[in-house]
């Protein structure tokens, strides 16, 4: 065998793809006897559109549901959850794991992706092998919400290829339709979806295209684009209150420009050092101080540096650099959005700084007889135990919400959270204490003012439940839950007057409140 030949193995991609599959399964497997956690709670088993399998609201109305005006639209994401809720309901053992099978489905695609990008075999199995367990995906496949991630990289990868496979058919009009529809599901399941024409772009420049043979792609990828996009904000045109305010609100220029700057650092960061997860990436981060944005913008200027070079060069590292920025481009804050930064946003980009390092590192470590399949193997047996022990911070709301508490205990909603876990554990004195800490911390968390007063319900103090919410309201009349919460109070009270005044205000106010058929039942019962 020639000095440059690879192992036969390597020489059957369907093996290849076969291992991948089973090494995302693996490293995620405990998942399956995870609970719910946080949004999976309020996307899933308290979502109209998924509880009632209702196309109108899964392909018609916002991902989120609720009052406040929408800023995504993932129907792909809710047509996932509601086929699953149709099986078992809320519980959650097939809908972690569906997730499970997504990712495999996802680092399958972004293999044969790899294939084509490397255009060897060994080091897109690296790829493939080392993406299908890296622990920065723990948040995207064990907890359910991650899975927009998971489905758009997924699809935006066969999306890819058939364009690829086209270009090599006498049946490119099909393939093309393929990619299209393909395209429209990497949409409709995360925005990012829409990086996909330029990434096809900086693959045809590193490939040293003319580029008059793929035009016909980009025409037929805009305009799906286009005709996506156009529904979504019709979609999403409907008025309602902010959701949230933008994670980099109250930020000065230098600040928020050296913030922007430094995602790209903390992205590479987080994916090569598998640091612990942590809650106050999602919240307000707290290293939003030029001592630490700095370095990590300079980490992501080097990062730029060496892929323009790469990319000018044609080199397989330069082309996976320039795409791992792309890939990130629309989290960093070029459009405003509420989270300055979370590990799922990395599921995409983390594939393509590894392409950058296999193409780097391959002529080394993957040669026969070298070292490097031994390197790979330990690697990954390492990998799949943090990504197992990473896991459990997602096993339940309790376990969730108390690290959180231990890495922030400045945050106060953080706070609020772990009261709620509690209270529904039934665990009332310690979620009073947790709701109380939320408002020390922050006097006009309403959300935990709400919880508290709900607290004093439950261990018969309506006087102080009922007062409690009735000055809440008088500062945010237009908030749908106080007045259920107060509805709630007064149907106890067996108020039954001064608690139909309140459903009705909830009627008024959100319509498609969850909520509604039981305060009916216990206002009308009585």
């Amino acid at each position: 065998m020639p000095a440059t030949a690879e192992p036969r193995t390597f020489r059957r991609p369907a093996l290849i793809a076969a291992a991948v599959a089973a090494a995302a399964i693996l490293a995620h497997l405990p998942s399956l006897r995870y609970g719910f956690v946080f949004d999976e709670q309020v996307l899933i088993a308290d979502n109209p559109a998924v509880t009632a399998f209702d196309p109108r609201l899964i392909f018609a109305d916002k991902f989120w549901p609720g009052p406040a005006r929408g800023l995504y639209y993932r129907p792909i994401v809710t047509l996932s959850y509601a086929a699953a809720y149709a099986l078992v309901g809320a519980r959650p053992g097939l809908h972690h794991l569906l997730s499970l099978l997504f990712h495999a489905g996802a680092a399958v695609m972004l293999f044969y992706l790899a294939r084509r990008l490397l255009r060897r075999d060994a080091p897109a199995a690296a790829v493939g092998l080392l993406f299908a367990v890296l622990p920065i995906h723990v948040e995207s496949v064990a907890w359910v919400p991650g899975r927009t991630d998971v489905l758009c990289a997924g699809f935006v990868a066969a999306a890819w290829l058939a364009v690829l496979r086209g270009r090599e058919s006498d049946r490119r009009p099909l393939w093309l339709a393929a990619a299209s529809a393909l395209f429209i599901l990497a949409l409709g399941s995360k925005e990012v979806a829409v990086a996909l024409p330029a990434f096809l772009l900086l693959y045809d420049f590193s490939a040293g295209r003319s580029g008059k043979k793929p035009a016909a792609d980009y025409v037929v990828l805009a305009v799906t684009a286009a005709l996506f996009l156009a529904w979504r904000a019709f979609v999403l045109a409907e008025p309602g209150p902010e959701p949230a305010p933008p994670a980099l609100a109250g930020l000065g220029l230098v600040d928020r420009a050296l913030a922007m700057a430094a995602i790209p650092g903390l992205a590479a960061l987080k994916i090569v050092l598998p640091l612990p997860w942590r809650i106050d990436y999602a919240y307000d981060w707290v290293a939003h101080t030029p001592a630490v944005t700095l370095p990590l913008a300079l980490v992501a200027l080097g990062l730029a540096t060496a892929g323009a070079v790469g990319l000018v060069r044609r080199r397989p590292w330069g082309l996976a650099l320039a795409s791992f920025f792309l890939a990130l481009a629309p989290v960093m804050h070029f459009v405003a959005f509420p989270n300055y930064f979370a590990e799922r946003f990395l599921y995409l980009p983390s594939f393509f700084l590894l392409v950058a390092l296999a193409a780097a590192l391959a002529p080394v470590l993957l040669r026969p007889g070298k070292v490097g399949p031994a390197v790979l193997v330990v690697l990954m047996v390492a990998m799949i135990g943090l990504s197992w022990t990473q896991g459990r911070w997602f096993k339940d709301d309790l376990t969730f919400w108390s690290a959180a508490v231990r890495q922030r205990p400045d945050l106060a909603s953080a706070h609020n959270w772990l009261g709620i876990a509690l209270q529904k554990r039934g665990e009332l004195g310690r979620a009073e204490q947790e709701f109380q800490a939320a408002l020390r911390l922050d006097p006009g968390h309403t959300v935990a003012a709400m919880n508290l007063a709900m607290v004093f319900y439950r261990t018969q103090r309506e006087a102080e439940a009922e007062a409690l919410l009735k000055k809440l309201i008088l500062a945010e009349p237009d908030n749908p839950d106080l007045h259920f919460n107060l509805a709630v109070v007064y149907g106890g009270l067996g108020k039954m007057d001064e608690g139909r005044e309140e459903l009705r205000a909830v009627e008024r106010l959100q319509p498609d409140h969850p909520g509604l058929p039981a305060l009916r039942n216990l206002l009308g019962g009585r």
